[in-house]
């Protein structure tokens, strides 16, 4: 189910799915003794959520409060709070989809998430009161929420920033947001109408019923429907599109959002252990509320806003499979636990020897990957494509640029090519985001660093899905197209530099020099003389190559020039229309050179690689080098596509 979040390495969702397992980690192990601790835990995590990912930390914030205060706590005050948090519960839904109410998308999916938390709350309210809420919680949970607070602001002032710009980049744009970005959340008709179907079942599972048909719905309705409704969760989260009619055309679980109460229902027969009720509360309310995750962006939030479901579908699972036990217990007490534990014993063997087959395939997955060693990411491993283009964004900008400004904010840059921006105005998706004086200072500051980059990442918003918004003009932009130009493209990425701006220093790539070159045959015929060339000259273009430092020392067998589309020359080739020749700055052939390796040479020396002019790079998309030692893929750097007259 988290699966994409290989897709995003770094991104904010992958602390936020940590600081939530431990939240409920740490209830799971509630109880009167340790109510306190437990509250001060909630409270660091909660604040911890807001101040890392607003949207996640507003709604683990509401279901840790409801959580809290569904059983009907003593005093006024506390009664008071109760029902304004559920009040505000019901609310959020219906004030974060406002300018979207008139479309059919918007309202099924806030009446979806309204129904699920009320389901909610008519079960959780009508529970047992021994865990009632006390004052002093109250108290310990907003303590825990100031201290991460303080911390999170004293990091920021000791950085260089302010609260103010915290403020605005954590809560303020966060409220503009959807007005000007975003996607209409996925759902059909009769997904919908199982949500108030679910909704229907809770009401008519608290009326009271005479007791022989109470005792039939208790221990035979109740687990059979938590038994189909959590293996359905489970089997979406692992990819499976079962039965149920357009499943891949709705946000995920959404079938089962209207049954999340369920997992406040205690199994017929057991008593509730000290930690149960509070982390079923929590698990519920939790499931419920982060479905508004998913808006207004739909993407991975999709799946990191409906995580909490899947612990709540093993509940679910568990919930059944006791009441089976007690079943098997009461029928069959000696041969049926006999043939449940050893039943148990085997499918735990069989999900064990699955994990332990899973974390084989995930650990080669991390090493077939490449190793970027970015700061704040060392470990952090990502694809081939990304790997190359972003430590050639970094490289450049370092030795080219004072600072950049990338189309789509991109600050991890910042932090990779150790540059600043040069104003304090954080770009994120939509520059429609930015008010009058935001957009002055953001054309100002940059103006006056001679040296910028700007960064374009063409195609990032498919505008035909978007939200209908109103366009402004942006100053800064209607600078780019007066006053810069495209210089250079590495895969969906192109750098603008000023016009008077002299030739840029690229790094970490190939490029093509000006002009072409004839190589002497009989200078290839010293190292291949297999080789048949229909003439004297070997007609090439020149490539420069500037290979990263830290592959200083790697040796190397063969290069080869590929696309998208498939390998286009290499240095092994037997055929001269795709041959590549590999020359060091003397313009002596490396490579094709026998059996012979190359070692890569540390400093500044650059290789040249030769490659047939018959291939035209401006034509190809997505053009790299690969250098192997054997079989084995030792670095890829990209080519640096020239855009500018000059052909760089």
């Amino acid at each position: 189910h988290l699966q994409t979040i290989s897709n995003e390495p770094g991104h904010p969702q992958e602390a936020i799915v940590l600081i939530l397992a431990i939240g409920l980690f740490a209830s799971s192990h509630f109880s009167r003794r340790k109510a306190g601790l437990n509250a001060f835990i909630l409270g660091c995590c909660s604040a911890a959520m807001l101040l890392t990912k607003i949207n996640v930390g507003v709604f683990f914030l509401l279901g840790v409060l409801l959580a809290m205060l569904a059983p009907n706590p003593a005093g006024l005050p506390l009664r008071v709070l109760r029902y304004l948090v559920l009040l505000s519960a019901l609310v959020v839904p219906l004030a974060l989809l406002k300018s979207h109410l008139h479309e059919s998308w918007a309202q099924g999916f806030c009446a979806s998430v309204v129904v699920s938390v009320l389901s909610c709350w008519i079960v959780a309210a009508s529970g047992a009161l021994e865990d009632a809420l006390r004052p002093r919680q109250i108290v310990i949970f907003g303590f825990g929420l100031v201290t991460i607070g303080i911390l999170c602001v004293v990091f920021v002032i000791f950085h260089g920033s302010s609260p103010s710009e915290m403020l605005n980049s954590i809560l303020l744009k966060a409220l503009h947001f959807p007005a000007v970005f975003g996607w209409p959340i996925p759902q059909n008709t009769f997904h919908v109408c199982m949500v108030f179907a679910g909704g229907l079942v809770a009401g008519w599972h608290m009326l009271p019923l005479p007791a022989r048909r109470r005792v039939f719905i208790h221990e035979l309705g109740m687990p059979s429907l938590k038994l189909l409704t959590g293996l359905g969760i489970l089997c979406q989260a692992c990819g499976f599109h079962f039965f149920l009619p357009t499943m891949s055309q709705s946000w995920p679980f959404s079938f089962a959002a209207g049954f999340f109460w369920l997992v406040l229902v205690m199994p017929a027969g057991r008593q509730a252990l000290s930690h149960e009720l509070f982390l079923r509360r929590l698990i519920g309310f939790t499931a419920c509320l982060q479905l508004l995750q998913m808006y207004p962006v739909p993407g991975s939030q999709l799946y990191i806003g409906t995580i909490t479901a899947v612990p709540l579908a093993a509940v679910l699972i568990g919930d059944a499979g006791s009441v089976f036990e007690a079943f098997v217990k009461n029928r069959l007490p000696r041969t049926g636990m006999v043939w449940l534990g050893s039943g148990a014993l085997g499918l735990s063997l069989l999900v064990l020897c699955l994990l332990l087959a899973r974390t084989r395939t995930a650990k080669r997955s991390y090493y077939s990957v490449d190793a970027v060693h970015f700061a704040g990411c060392h470990l952090t491993k990502m694809t081939e494509e990304q790997a190359t283009t972003y430590r050639f964004l970094s490289d450049t900008i370092r030795a080219s640029a004072d600072t950049f400004v990338c189309s789509d904010g991109f600050n991890s840059l910042y932090f990779w090519s150790q540059t600043r921006p040069a104003c304090t105005v954080t770009i994120g998706h939509s520059w429609q985001l930015f008010d009058a004086t935001q957009q002055n200072l953001l054309l100002s500051a940059n103006q006056a660093v001679p040296r910028l980059i700007f960064i374009e990442q063409p195609g990032f918003e498919d505008e035909s899905r978007l939200f209908p918004i109103e366009k402004r003009e942006v100053p800064f932009l209607t600078f780019v197209q007066q006053e810069m130009q495209p210089r250079v493209r590495v895969g969906n990425y192109k750098l603008y530099t000023r016009g008077d701006r002299g030739e840029m220093k690229l790094r970490s790539c190939a490029y093509r020099s000006s002009t072409g070159k004839n190589l002497p045959v009989s200078l290839i015929h010293s190292v291949v003389p297999t080789l048949q060339f229909p003439g004297e000259y070997f007609e090439c273009t020149v490539l420069h190559v500037s290979i990263p430092d830290n592959f200083a020392g790697s040796e190397v067998s063969r290069v080869e020039l590929s696309d998208d589309n498939g390998r286009l020359c290499l240095t092994s080739s037997h055929e001269v229309s795709q041959l590549a020749i590999l020359l060091d700055q003397h313009e002596q052939i490396l490579l094709p050179n026998q059996p012979e390796i190359t070692t890569v040479p540390s400093g500044k020396e650059e290789w040249t690689l030769a490659i047939p002019v018959s291939i035209n790079l401006r034509g190809l998309s997505n053009p790299v080098l690969r250098f192997y030692d054997g079989p084995k893929r030792q670095f890829t750097i990209p080519i640096a596509v020239g855009l500018s007259a000059e052909g760089m």
